[in-house]
């Protein structure tokens, strides 16, 4: 691949070289040009236009304005017009005088009749959209550039606004917000988020191998736009194959001078039909208070030389999740007995659960302060930083609420006659009730501050930026505690009933509403009567760069970029579980500690007599005493190996180097360059040795020497390093064919690093099964050419309609082997488990993705009357992909891979009003397998249910998430140039947010959903 990079890099610099003496030749001598600069605004809003097109009338001399609607061109002396267009706004055409070897100011103010038809709301409603399409329009890449308020009110989730661009799907998660990102149909593995350009640390709160941002840690009051870069130019990092999303933020000198101040002050509320008998309903309260402000001052002697940005941000949240289905109350393998029919199973088990922040809710608070201060005319240094915060109120109490029903996985616990759709137990189940107090917090601070300095009369420029980031995910205790009856009969009826909520109602044994029946106990020996889960994982980035570019003033014209970059990401994380056995009364059942008598299921279930939520304080708290629990020394074993093998830290340093050039040859543009990385990977944690009898937990000895003995399975803080070097060229090509209409292409290399956490000495063993997983330190990372090529047509006022087609080819895929470890010292586990079969994730085979995607928007202002205030808006996003990993057939389906992603919209603005109705389609997305088997020998005697009655063999299912279509309306109302309000409901149709289903023996079984309900978002907003 390097002698093709480096082919790319001398014929792309080459014909940027050869464009300046050319374009000298048409001009004539320098003594006979000279420049015209200016900057580019919009009359009505006094905004500065970013991507205005200002073009020498009857040629082919153009250029385009900066972040600050700056422009400037070299012409030959004499009498020319300019023509200035922007979307959204009236052409214009300004004639200028040029002298040799002067300079000319000539500042241009853009306008449209439409101000005059809609003086309120034309801001807010055009504006974003406008700046968005023209910098997507002039960028040299294929990127998606979306204004932060284009869907609606800016002050809600930023995931809310993402999952609405073509080629991107989300995971919904608690609440309704965002999870998980899938770019072109890829997990976050696979992407990067970044704030203005730099890398965002990532924290699942977990692991360190976690890859997702939690976006409710990001406040969208300071956010300008959101940019989907699809095709990463040389100055950009090269660790995203599916994709980056670049938050960018606001910049006071994006206005021209002059005070504004924003508010919007707000409620939000969520209703999913949920009992009143259960925590925690979501009432109308005062949920969103944001307040912005920004200026251009004159300070120390200057002229409007000084421009500050500040914003707060405060989001409260306490919605509740309807959850439903087997999936936490038992294993796949135990869910079904198939007796006789295999498309006519038996199922064993249901589960419904109920999380809330009883009643309290959590705070997201955001802060944001930037200041921008000009030198000179030629010189800028700037400061950025923002906090982000989410944590509940002090007498909150988030919690989740579990009733759990499962039979054992037999033929004979079934009444003879059941069927799926009717299935009868005799009194052989049992009811598990769990109380779990489950908190999250997040912390976020980001600094940047850089220096802009323009050389050679404006013609070259050197930049340098760096940037801080950390967030902190914290789950500071999750406490759980169980209650359970056993010996119960129950029905399922599924008749005429939602899969998700069929008709379970109790046929016999002990009243499982009675409190007297129950006692404090543990569903699952190794969870105990309560668990205690910490986690702790901070997350920090540091990133230098810096660049320098010289343009050349000419007929053609071309430019040189040079930069280097230093990069840096640390990963800590922090884990303990401590496990609990029940030490207080064993009989009388668990009246003194009932909080509830809740009925679930949106009214279906129960009731069941649910434990107070623990470590609150409460009546009923079972930790109140702690005399209540104690633990065994297996358990005090365990929590200390826990603790230890939970601590890891990790780093990636990245140093990298690049040089692109572009040039315009008449309606084609041409940018190309390199991009070198070198890579350094740091893994730390503690190395654990085998155990075995002589090691393990002994109940004859103390806290302290269990403790010390679990300590001693592990030998010391171990360090383990990977590095490696990428090649990435790349190069991109713009033609126009007409003023609206041009295609482009691109090609590129990127790659997708392996989770630091495969730089960890973690081993997890499996003494009985003579079983080893262990961590890979010589993973490398996946790496894929990527190919784009598309066409786009601009409407005016402001539309665009487009088509892109792509494709991806990976090489480096992952997938786990099984190898047996050899015997001797040098075995890599030093002389360790040796026999043991070891499964290790290597790379092998590769992968391709290839797609179409699909984007309209228009406003339709050419009809008449009230009609020119319509508008619409529809993307499409459609994938194919195939695995070759060596084996011996080829995988037509990855993992978290959506194949099909819709969007869909109707506006209406006029008369003050602005209306959406807005869908969002995921089609069905493969989520993995499921292997079921049963004990040895497993050719022979495994079977589909585990137990007598099932079906010979081992089976492998596959598990989808059901597709998904979700409606949302957002109103606004425009009182006066100062007043508006809004009023938004999501999820009309009051849909699951997902609905996951295991796919067996062409049956289709409800595995786990969630529900969130129809929210409501209202306010009023202010404009100072």
């Amino acid at each position: 691949m390097s002698a093709c990079a480096a082919l790319l890099l001398s014929a792309t610099v080459g014909i940027a070289q050869s464009a300046v003496p050319s374009a000298t030749a048409q001009t004539g001598s320098r003594e006979n040009t000279g420049l015209v600069i200016g900057q580019i605004s919009n009359e009505g809003t006094k905004d500065y236009l970013q991507g205005a097109v200002i073009q020498v009338d009857g040629s082919t001399i153009a250029t385009v304005s900066n972040e600050t609607g700056g422009f400037r061109l070299s012409l030959p002396s004499g009498n020319h017009t300019l023509v200035v267009s922007y979307s959204g706004l009236t052409t214009k055409r300004v004639p200028v005088t040029v002298q040799a070897g002067q300079m000319q100011q000539s500042d241009i103010a853009l306008t449209t009749e439409i101000y005059s038809l809609e003086p309120f709301i034309v801001k807010g409603v055009l504006e974003g959209s406008a700046a968005a399409i023209m910098r997507q329009r002039e960028a040299m890449n294929s990127k998606t550039v979306t204004a932060i308020d284009a869907f609606g009110n800016p002050a809600s989730s930023v995931g809310e606004l993402i999952q609405r661009m073509a080629g991107v799907a989300v995971d919904v998660s608690g609440g309704g917000e965002t999870g998980a990102i899938y770019i072109r149909g890829l997990n976050q593995s696979f992407s990067t988020m970044m704030l203005d350009g730099n890398t965002m640390p990532v924290s699942d709160g977990q692991t360190v191998g976690g890859k997702y941002v939690y976006l409710g840690q990001v406040a969208t009051g300071n956010l300008e736009s959101v940019e989907l870069i699809k095709a990463p130019l040389p100055d950009m990092d090269g660790n995203a194959i599916s994709g980056y999303l670049n938050l960018k933020t606001k910049r006071a000198f994006d206005r021209a001078p002059g005070r504004n101040i924003m508010v919007t002050v707000g409620t939000k509320f969520a209703d999913n039909g949920e009992h009143k008998s259960l925590p925690g309903r979501d009432r109308p309260k005062l949920d969103l208070f944001s307040v912005s402000y920004s200026d251009v001052l004159s300070v120390l002697g200057g002229k409007n030389n000084l421009g500050l940005l500040a914003q707060i941000n405060v989001t409260a949240s306490s919605g509740t999740i309807h959850e439903a289905g087997p999936f936490l109350a038992t294993a796949y393998g135990h869910y079904f007995i198939a007796a006789a029919d295999p498309k006519n199973p038996l199922p064993t088990a249901w589960n419904e659960g109920h999380w809330s922040g009883s009643g309290d809710p959590s705070y997201v608070t955001g802060m944001t302060f930037n200041a921008d201060y000009k030198i000179n005319k030629d010189a800028i240094v700037y400061f950025k930083s923002s906090y982000n915060t989410s944590k509940y109120e002090k007498k909150a109490r988030p919690s989740y609420m579990r009733w759990q029903l499962t039979a054992p996985a037999n033929v004979t616990t079934f009444e003879p006659g059941s069927t799926w759709n009717l299935t009868t137990t005799k009194p052989v189940g049992t009811v598990d009730l769990h109380s779990t107090l489950y908190g999250r917090f997040s912390e976020s601070a980001t600094f940047a501050t850089g220096y802009e300095q323009k050389l050679f009369s404006g013609s070259a420029k050197f930049n340098i930026d760096g940037s801080f980031s950390e967030t902190i995910s914290t789950y500071p205790a999750i406490n759980e505690v169980h209650a359970q009856v056993t010996g119960v009969a129950f029905q399922i009826d599924r008749r005429g009933q939602d899969r998700w909520l069929p008709k379970v109602t109790q046929v016999g044994g002990p009243n499982w509403s009675d409190p007297a029946n129950y006692n404090v106990s543990a569903p699952v020996a190794a969870n105990g009567a309560s668990r205690i889960i910490h986690f702790n994982v901070p997350s920090t980035t540091r990133n230098i760069k810096a660049d320098f570019q010289k343009d050349f003033d000419a007929i053609v014209p071309a430019y040189i970029k040079v930069g280097v970059k230093r990069s840096m990401e640390k990963k800590e994380s922090d884990r303990f579980v401590d496990v609990y056995t029940w030490n207080g009364p064993t009989t009388g059942g668990i009246a003194p500690y009932v909080a509830y008598n809740a009925t679930f299921g949106e009214g279906r279930y129960g009731p069941f007599p649910m434990l107070q939520i623990p470590t609150t304080g409460l009546p009923g708290d079972l930790w109140k005493n702690p005399a209540n629990f104690r633990q065994t020394m297996a358990q005090v074993w365990n929590s200390q190996s826990d603790a230890l093998a939970g601590h890891v830290q990790t780093w990636e340093q990245i140093s990298s180097a690049y040089v692109q050039s572009q040039v315009k040859l008449n309606r084609l543009r041409i940018l190309g360059g390199l991009r070198v990385e070198e890579t350094e990977a740091i893994g730390a944690g503690f190395k654990r040795k085998p155990t075995d009898a002589t090691n393990n937990a002994n109940e004859s000895l103390s806290v302290e020497e269990n403790r010390a003995r679990a300590r001693s399975t592990f030998t010391g803080w171990v360090t383990r390093k990977a590095e490696y070097t990428n090649v990435f060229p790349g190069i991109h090509f713009v033609y126009q064919f007409n003023k609206n209409f041009q295609a482009r292409a691109s090609y590129n290399v990127s790659i997708s690093r392996p989770g630091a956490a495969n730089y960890t000495p973690g081993i997890t063993a499996n003494d009985v099964a003579r079983t080893l997983t262990a961590n890979n330190v010589e993973l490398k990372p996946y790496t894929s050419d990527n190919f784009d090529a598309g066409v786009e047509y601009y409407f005016e006022p402001v539309g665009t309609l487009s088509a892109t087609v792509f494709l991806k080819e990976i090489s480096n895929y992952t997938r786990t082997i099984s190898s047996v470890v050899p015997e001797g010292p040098d075995n890599g586990f030093n002389g360790d488990y040796a026999g043991y079969t070891w499964n290790k994730t290597s790379n092998v085979g590769g992968a391709h993705v290839r797609g179409i995607e699909l984007n309209y928007s228009q406003q339709y202002t050419f009809l008449p009357g009230i009609l020119r205030g319509l508008g619409t808006y529809a993307n499409i996003t459609l994938l194919q992909t195939k695995g070759d990993f060596g084996g011996v057939t080829t995988v037509t389906q990855l993992a978290n891979f959506t194949p099909r992603t819709m969007n869909a919209g109707l506006t209406f603005k006029g008369y003050g009003l602005s209306l959406r109705l807005l869908a969002n389609y995921r089609g069905e997305t493969y989520m993995g397998s499921i292997r079921v088997s049963g004990s040895a020998p497993a050719e022979t005697n495994s079977i589909y249910g585990r137990t007598s009655g099932g079906i010979i063999g081992i089976h492998t299912f596959d598990y989808y998430n059901r597709a998904r279509l979700q409606f949302d309306l957002k109103t606004e109302y425009t009182i006066n140039r100062i007043y508006s309000v809004y009023l938004d409901v999501f999820n009309l149709t009051n849909g699951w947010n997902f609905e996951r289903v295991v796919k067996a023996f062409d049956f289709e079984s409800p595995w786990t959903a969630q529900r969130t309900g129809i929210a409501f978002s209202a306010g009023v907003k202010a404009r100072f």
